[in-house]
């Protein structure tokens, strides 16, 4: 870059296998300010170089590479348009702020259907069953909101039966806010009732088994990223050793094998219970899990009738305008997709209103919202 000017900020987040460069601040620091140019109109390198003060080889190759994981598109031979949805900060708030007020009650009324469902979930042939039920809630809310997320995509995806694409072609989604220099959101004075929320997923063979590690919690007040590497392929053997037996395996550990013990018991991983070592986050099948979402569907779906239309006219009414018609497959499976999940609200309410969550004295420290889950054999 030489002598860049003042650029946009763009927040993105995604989901799937997005791009490389997500990962690459120098790759983004030259890539963010192209899709904000190129949102709405198609613009050439050599528009931009001018607009973004970039040198234009610079952006001839970043683009060529951005076109080439459909990040951005050609539409002429040498201008682009963004392929996501980039919509401005100020829009979206506004949208969050009117969902947090349609929202209100939401926290409330998944507990009492999670509280309702309580025993059934519990009799599920799943590990940590007879966990504390406070603490099991980390998980059960991210269900919950999951299946009602799932529920309302389904109800709001029947009105745009073919009239949009059924995908979009890629293996990743991408969602960017944006703000121009100089731009500062307007906010109201009584804040959004939401916590910021984001989750990951990490896959790895175990025997012929394949396992997926699951984080729900990958942001403050728990470590962010810290957690995502605590259980992998080489330590999953003895911690499910753990589970099948209660007898204490301490005195037969090696010394590394009681050191890495050690490590966990300081995450919250692993525990000491009546002198036995065992594992302290649930395990169950994929199958347990789905079945789980569905003993919630009966009390979930008609608040999904309640609330989606709500919430779609509020996208249609903040967010739907700043969409380009080539991007309405994104909107609907993206953009309105995340604003059907609750669960920023839903956690908002049992964190510091209802009180419902067994909150940790150190975050750090805790496996809360850790969980296993074992899928089925590899052929």
């Amino acid at each position: 870059m030489e002598n860049p000017k003042r650029t946009p900020y763009l927040y993105l987040w995604a989901g799937g296998t997005p791009p490389e460069w997500l990962d690459n601040h120098k790759e983004c620091e030259i890539l963010h300010p192209i899709f904000v140019a190129c949102r709405e109109k198609a613009k050439s390198a050599k528009e931009l170089s001018y607009e973004l003060g970039i040198t234009q080889s610079v952006l001839e190759q970043f683009m060529t590479r951005a076109a080439k994981d459909g990040s951005l598109k050609q539409s002429t031979h040498d201008a682009y348009l963004t392929d996501f949805c980039v919509i401005p900060a100020q829009a979206y708030y506004d949208a969050e702020c009117h969902i947090c007020d349609v929202f209100e009650h939401i926290g409330q009324e998944i507990t009492m259907i999670l509280e309702q469902k309580k025993d059934i979930i519990l009799a599920q042939d799943f590990y940590g069953n007879t966990f504390p039920y406070p603490y099991l809630l980390w998980i059960l809310y991210v269900f919950a909101c999951n299946r009602f997320g799932q529920l309302a995509n389904d109800k709001n995806r029947s009105h745009w039966q073919d009239k949009i694409p059924c995908d979009n072609g890629k293996n990743y989604r991408l969602t960017g806010i944006f703000t121009m220099p100089d731009e500062e959101v307007i906010e109201r004075e009584d804040p959004i009732k939401q916590v910021t929320w984001s989750n990951r997923h990490i896959y790895f063979e175990s025997g012929n088994s394949q396992m997926e590690f699951v984080n729900y919690f990958d942001y403050p007040p728990f470590p962010q990223e810290e957690r995502n590497g605590l259980v992998n392929a080489k330590n999953v053997p003895l911690l499910l050793k753990l589970i099948e037996s209660d007898e204490d395996y301490s005195p037969s550990l090696t010394r590394d094998e009681a050191e890495h013990v050690a490590f966990l018991r300081h995450k919250g991983i692993v525990i000491k219970q009546d002198g036995v070592l065992k594992i302290n986050i649930p395990v169950m099948s994929h199958d347990c899990e789905e079945q789980i979402l569905r003993i919630l569907d009966d009390l979930i779906r008609p608040l999904v009738d309640k609330y989606v239309g709500s919430i779609t006219k509020v996208a249609e009414d903040f967010i739907r305008p700043h969409i380009r018609a080539d991007l309405l497959e994104e909107y609907v499976n993206t953009v309105q997709s995340d604003l059907y999940n609750p669960l920023e609200y839903v956690l908002y309410w049992a964190m510091y209103i209802g009180e419902t969550l067994d909150m940790p004295r150190e975050f750090e420290h805790s496996a809360a919202g850790l969980y296993l889950k074992t899928a089925s054999l590899i052929d």
